[in-house]
Order: structure tokens, then C-alpha cells, then sequence
């Protein structure tokens, strides 16, 4: 008899096992949930990352303390 995994509940066969079709298609569900879950944290965490370096640089040029170096390279 199958066991499972501790986070996500997967399939864990044993030799013995017989298993379904429906069983993979249940663990890879859960698999391109949890995938998908992590991608949208990260792209929270780094569009809110984001936001708060425009409003520091925002703040920087409008207090003055911000420098500029224009130049080229050849």
C-alpha cells in the first residue's frame, strides 16, 4: 500500500503497489499548485521590492542627496 509524502501528500509506492493513472495526474496537480503559489509569493515579494527602491530613489532626488554621473564609454 502507498504512502505519502509529509508536505504534500504524494504517492509513495512500494514494489508491491498498483497504481493509477489518476494518481499521477493527483500528484502532478499538486505539484503545479504549490509551483504556482511560490511564483506568485516571489512576485510579490519582488514587485513590492520594487515599489519601495522607486520611492526611496524618488525621495533621494527630492531631498537633493541624490548624485548623477552621466558619461560614455567608447
Amino acid at each position: 500500500m502507498a504512502t505519502y509524502t509529509e508536505n504534500f501528500g504524494l504517492h509513495q509506492w512500494v514494489p508491491e503497489d498498483d497504481f493509477l493513472r489518476t494518481d499521477f495526474n493527483e500528484d502532478f496537480a499538486k505539484i503545479d499548485a504549490a509551483i504556482k503559489g511560490v511564483e506568485t509569493a516571489a512576485n510579490t515579494a519582488l514587485a513590492g521590492k520594487a515599489s519601495q527602491m522607486a520611492l526611496e530613489a524618488v525621495e533621494a532626488m527630492a531631498s537633493g542627496k541624490a548624485e548623477f554621473t552621466l558619461g560614455t564609454y567608447i
